[in-house]
């Protein structure tokens, strides 16, 4: 298999539309390499919950729902959820 082949692949799955891309719910963040630190010292007192994951990956799919229904149902713990996409997070802020 030719590098250009593999290359290629690679910008199909990451160009693809995830179910990440359309959260509508305001309870849960998507935290990124502009915006983890602010919102790390805005919200300092609060728990979080961060969910690292990949759009591409079967077992995040089937999370996401369920982390959904978790920021919904503890709207009063006093704890923010987030998500962080692994690769763009740490390819950027860590590598």
């Amino acid at each position: 298999m030719s590098i250009f082949f593999i290359v290629f692949l690679l910008k199909i799955i990451i160009a693809q539309k995830s179910i990440f891309d359309d959260l509508n719910d305001t309870q849960i963040i998507t935290l990124n390499e502009t915006n983890f630190d602010a919102y790390m010292q805005k919200n300092a007192e609060y728990k979080w919950f961060i969910m690292f994951y990949s759009a591409w990956c079967p077992h995040c799919q089937k999370m996401l729902p369920i982390l959904q229904e978790l920021s919904q149902n503890l709207t009063q713990e006093h704890i923010k959820f987030a998500l962080i996409d692994w690769y763009l997070f740490f390819s950027r802020k860590f590598l």
